[in-house]
């Protein structure tokens, strides 16, 4: 657990020493697909590191409708914000492909922050650096044209998955909707990068060919 714990970005920059502690005050639950891990408005008693499956972080309307606000992978850590800032948790979250999960409990988590200063100075760092980057993507969301947002949306996947050839963690349609653009100018976009010979589109898996010139729309 401790290996899956300082993969972890938040928990990156602890020795492993320190991820041992919080190892100790962590358990491991496994979860079938449609799992309910927690549901909005419930006590954000602790947060979560998925270890495997995929989940998806939902909101919904007064009409019912879900939105879906992100999707987690293997790896990320999800329902921290809610947990340090002491409100319900915002959204529902639903296991959407089997998988394990990690839960750190709050109150433990706190009072060992509170007995570490290290662990504490530590995550905060991390978490600015966090910070810093979802204030940037939001920028790029709001300022940018749609191909902009494509292209700064492949290289983040590109960078976070450590290859050129990347696998959408979402169908197209649910990638539209978090670009905020509509689905046919997704696919014109792909379509016009695709004939440019920077990347190619094969179903889900984008392949980039030329990332000097992709980066380039990405700003």
């Amino acid at each position: 657990m401790r290996n899956a714990i300082q993969s972890c970005l938040l928990f990156s920059n602890l020795s492993e020493s320190q991820c041992d502690e919080i190892a100790s005050i962590s358990s491991e639950s496994a979860y079938k697909k449609r799992d309910i891990i927690f549901t909005e408005g419930d006590c954000a008693n602790a947060l979560y590191i998925l270890m495997s499956g995929q989940v998806n972080l939902i909101k919904y309307n007064s009409d019912g409708n879900e939105k879906l606000i992100r999707r987690v992978m293997p790896g990320e850590i999800f329902a921290e914000a809610a947990m340090f800032s002491g409100i319900n948790y915002p959204v529902t979250a639903i296991m959407i492909q089997s998988g394990n999960i990690i839960a750190i409990q709050k109150q433990p988590f706190l009072k060992m922050i509170k007995e570490n200063p290290d662990i504490s100075m530590s995550l905060l760092g991390v978490m600015s650096k966090l910070l810093r980057h979802y204030n940037e993507m939001l920028s790029a969301l709001s300022l940018t044209q749609a191909i902009n947002r494509l292209a700064l949306y492949i290289m983040q996947q590109s960078k976070l998955q450590k290859t050129d050839c990347i696998l959408l963690p979402m169908s197209k349609k649910e990638l539209s909707k978090n670009l905020g653009v509509q689905p046919e100018t997704l696919s014109r976009n792909l379509a016009l990068l695709s004939q440019k010979k920077i990347i190619s589109v094969n179903q889900k898996k984008i392949t980039i060919h030329q990332k000097n010139k992709l980066n380039a729309f990405a700003v």
